[in-house]
């Protein structure tokens, strides 16, 4: 197994932090966010039952991402406190007793099990019989309320009013200029607002991302795509002057912070791949040179978490509503539904939220009423010009305009037919219901204001 995972080697790297960490660790720093301690489990689990638990939990990390390495840690961790603390092998009747006990009340748990159980036995089937995987492979789970998690989910999904967005950079700007807003905190949700990135792209950002080029101001933002590895794909954002500016200068607070703390003995290509937005927090406790060092400056970024509170205390603070909560997503929604306001297509939109296909973007539309009226809108607009030509009356228009959008029908089948990706093709699939439905709906009329022309 594990050279079917590892190559033999000991010391690994999670895929999307590049950390390092060891089989033989007692402690795996994954990312900034992820940190699994093996002290309970050495305690409690069965020492040969452990090696391929962590070897599978590391095939994850290196493979896929330490959120689901995370996801999977706990989950045995649930099955082992379950088994009174303690797990010498997988039987078939503690999976099925932690199934019974679960599968409504902790759903989560039981489902990333049920992942984890399946992959340890692609890897290593040792300690799982093939009952035991059928078994598994039927776990069902019960999940909360729809009706509760569509409510919770839509006002997550709920953009900023004008009033609300103006509202929030005025008092915003104004604590700033008066000193009583930090400069990290300020540019953070700024950039969050302007460039509708993800907290966790903001936070991989390097001073080195902001640059000036012959048409203007850019930052250079890493990508998020699922499977990817850490900083191995950019998106380049125009951004203003005014945030440009701001950005630069916090880029040079940066600069002079960190030689403060450790003095003049980083070169300048290491200063350059120093982190945009800074951990304070790293220097507060006592540090090893090689940690400020480690995976090019990775300790010295933010955690995402640390982001997405930072946003959420700001919004919170400046909001004349304390007890309403603006979240980083909401703030993604309220750029994409500006964008859909002012015409821009879902392609513009998709690409400015760095949006991989059109389909997360159609998401925002069912969970967003203004945004999909917009959408609806932009699809009457198309055949408008038909509609317009029912005033004249003319048997020969109608007669037009029954061939051309019969054939505007077969053509989008056609091409629909010869696309090949399949998220655009669902996509795709999509609009064509909708636009048929509405030829459907013209046809119709026309053919019968013909009849009626007729019995006339």
């Amino acid at each position: 197994m594990k050279a079917l995972m590892l190559e033999n080697y000991l010391v690994l790297k999670a895929k999307d932090s590049r950390n390092n960490f060891s089989l033989n660790d007692s402690v795996w720093f994954l990312s900034k966010d992820v940190k699994l301690n093996f002290s309970y489990f050495e305690s409690n689990i069965n020492a040969n039952l452990l090696a391929s638990i962590k070897e599978t939990l590391a095939y994850t990390a290196v493979n896929f991402s330490s959120a689901y390495a995370r996801k999977f840690f706990f989950s045995i961790k649930k099955l082992v406190v379950f088994n009174q603390g303690k797990l010498d092998k997988f039987d078939y009747g503690l999976l099925n007793r932690f199934y019974n006990a679960y599968y409504k009340i902790s759903y989560t748990h039981v489902e990333s099990l049920k992942y984890f159980l399946i992959k340890l036995y692609e890897l290593n089937n040792e300690f799982l019989d093939q009952e035991m995987l059928d078994l598994i492979s039927k776990w069902k789970v019960t999940k909360p309320n729809k009706t509760t998690a569509y409510i919770e989910r839509k006002e997550s999904l709920r953009p900023l009013s004008e009033y609300e967005l103006k509202n929030l950079i005025g008092c915003m700007t104004k604590e700033y200029k008066e000193g009583s807003m930090t400069m990290n905190d300020y540019l953070l949700v700024m950039l969050m607002i302007y460039s509708g990135r993800r907290p966790m792209q903001i936070a991989q950002l390097k001073r080195k991302d902001l640059y000036v080029k012959k048409n203007g101001n850019y930052l250079n933002i890493p990508r998020l795509k699922q499977g990817d590895s850490f900083r191995t794909e950019f998106s380049e954002l125009r951004i203003g002057d005014n945030l440009f500016n701001s950005l630069s200068e916090l880029k040079s607070v940066v600069k002079v912070f960190v030689q403060s703390e450790v003095g003049d003995i980083l070169t300048e290509e290491e200063l350059n791949n120093l982190p945009l937005f800074i951990d304070p927090y790293f220097f507060n406790s006592t540090y090893k040179l090689d940690e400020l060092y480690e995976n090019n400056f990775f300790n010295l970024h933010m955690s995402s978490k640390r982001i997405t509170r930072r946003v959420q205390a700001v919004c919170k603070r400046v909001s004349k509503d304390k007890n309403k909560k603006i979240n980083s997503r909401q703030l993604r929604v309220t750029l994409a539904t500006r964008l859909a306001l002012k015409g821009y297509g879902l392609g513009t939109i998709a690409k400015a939220l760095d949006h991989s296909n059109l389909k997360s973007v159609l998401s925002y539309a069912k969970n967003n009423e203004e945004f999909s009226f917009r959408i609806d809108q932009a699809i009457n607009d198309s055949v408008s010009p038909y509609i317009a030509s029912f005033s004249k009356k003319s048997d020969d228009i109608t007669l037009g305009l029954v061939d051309d959008l019969i054939i505007i029908k077969e053509l989008t089948k056609e091409l629909i037919a010869g696309y090949t990706k399949q998220a655009e093709f669902e996509i795709l699939t999509d609009f064509s219901s909708i636009l048929e439905c509405k030829i459907n709906k013209i046809v119709e009329l026309l053919n019968w204001e013909g009849m009626n022309n007729e019995l006339l």
